[in-house]
């Protein structure tokens, strides 16, 4: 996404680029890169441990397709995430207050998710318990708090240099 958030403030916010932005934002790429690649074949082989029995191909193809599926759905995220930044600038700078954007975002976010839960909703809530809510409220509250810093500081630097920076929660993680 850094690769992204770099291209749109470039092109569409005017946006300058120097050499040390653009090596900083390659390094910054290859160190997530480098996390993520370290765990996935740590997770291959783990799994290449595994003995499994003789299944038909429509099974095997099920047991291959969720690392497509996973591949496409991180390939839209980071795009995704991305272009927000970008977005958000444009936001920030010209209508609104980090804290104004920062929760008509989250609030059309509820929205859009509320859209796919909706039936399983209640029924969850229910039948989970106190931990796993407040795990979740927490997430909830840091969440928000990264967010507002985020757009903060898109207040105060380009995207060009905010986006790699903000990247690096990759590597924290």
């Amino acid at each position: 996404s850094p690769i992204v958030s770099a291209f749109e403030g470039i092109v569409f916010l005017n946006e300058d680029i120097t050499i040390a932005i653009a090596i900083g934002t390659l390094f910054t790429v290859a160190g997530v890169i480098t996390v993520v690649t370290a765990a996935v074949r740590s997770r291959q082989a783990h799994r290449a441990g595994e003995h499994t029995r003789e299944e038909s191909s429509r099974s095997a193809f099920r047991k291959r397709s969720p690392v497509i599926i996973g591949y496409l759905a991180a390939f839209t995220g980071a795009i995704a995430y991305g272009t927000v930044p970008a977005l958000v600038k444009v936001a920030v700078n010209d209508y609104s207050t980090p804290i104004v954007t920062a929760s008509y975002t989250m609030l059309f976010g509820w929205i859009a998710m509320g859209l796919f839960i909706a039936n399983n909703f209640p029924r969850d809530l229910r039948s989970s318990g106190i931990r796993p809510k407040l795990l979740l409220a927490g997430s909830g509250v840091l969440m928000a708090i990264g967010i507002v810093a985020l757009y903060t500081s898109l207040t105060m630097a380009p995207v060009v240099v905010v986006s790699p920076v903000f990247s690096l929660n990759a590597v924290v993680s």
